[in-house]
């Protein structure tokens, strides 16, 4: 695989830091839920996750970093979908169990193997620029 270029290595440490504030918020979601406060949770996910709906597999510059990795476009691809349908939950009636499953059982999980390719990219592919 290509070094990153500069501006690649940058987008991707913003993107990574970008994503660990959706885990925080998606957490947090999960425990309004929990704590009886569901349309608090609903908005709060539907809202994070309308903010990663521009970061789907064709996004051009996720698409260049991770083009030639099979893997982590099947890990982006099945998360998208997933944020897909966080995103419009405001939209659609969704009982309690499953919320909590979609939260706990496949957003989180989905997005914690998202962000292990994207700091990978980062770590293993760094630019050829010195770091600062």
């Amino acid at each position: 695989m290509n070094k990153l270029t500069k501006k690649q290595n940058d987008f991707l440490k913003r993107y990574e830091e970008f994503l660990k504030e959706v885990d925080e918020a998606v957490r947090y979601a999960g425990e309004c839920s929990i704590q009886g406060d569901e349309d608090i949770a609903d908005r709060l996910l539907s809202s994070v996750s309308s903010g990663l709906l521009p970061y789907h597999p064709e996004n051009i510059t996720l698409f260049s970093i991770f083009k030639e990795d099979k893997k982590c476009m099947n890990v982006l691809q099945t998360f998208y979908k997933t944020v897909q349908r966080a995103a419009s939950l405001e939209e659609e009636t969704m009982e309690s169990a499953d919320r909590m499953h979609l939260v706990y059982e496949e957003y989180l999980p989905q997005l914690e193997k998202w962000r292990a390719c994207v700091k990978s990219a980062g770590e293993s592919r760094g630019s050829d620029y010195a770091r600062h």
